[in-house]
């Protein structure tokens, strides 16, 4: 059953989904732990910016994430690179030869928040211990 939510994850493990055995091309969906997503929720420091997208890195891995159009004021290229961002989005499968990215749906500035990095990882791997890797039966 597809997971109505999206899990915290680093970016690495974004990367090493496995696509779900009714994965299409119009409905994707991954293999995560006990999880069935298409989702993720991810955050990183912004390392690169392009006219409508930008690189975010975890520590673990680079991922391109893709701005919504309604998105693409607020987070101009001028102001983003160095800041820490949290991310929300669908999962794309990219062009043969390419990379995952995240389609941003939802985007927020942490820069502020000294403890963010902190914050994350413990709350990841907090997750991956308690909840993700439970079997859920």
């Amino acid at each position: 059953m597809l997971s109505n939510f999206a899990p915290k994850l680093f970016i690495s493990q974004v990367h090493s989904l496995e696509k779900d055995t009714q994965w299409t091309e119009s409905k994707p969906r991954y293999r995560f732990c006990s999880l069935v997503i298409n989702r993720a929720w991810i955050q990183g420091t912004v390392i690169a910016c392009e006219s409508n997208s930008f690189y975010l890195d975890d520590g673990t891995d680079t991922i391109k994430v893709v701005l919504l159009p309604a998105l693409l004021d607020k987070f101009s290229e001028a102001n983003q690179k160095g800041r820490y961002l949290m991310v929300t989005g669908p999962i794309k499968e990219p062009a043969p030869g390419g990379e995952r990215l995240i389609q941003c749906w939802k985007v927020s500035d942490l820069s502020s928040d000294p403890n963010r990095e902190t914050q994350w990882l413990a709350e990841v791997m907090y997750l991956y211990k308690n909840n993700y890797s439970k079997d859920p039966s």
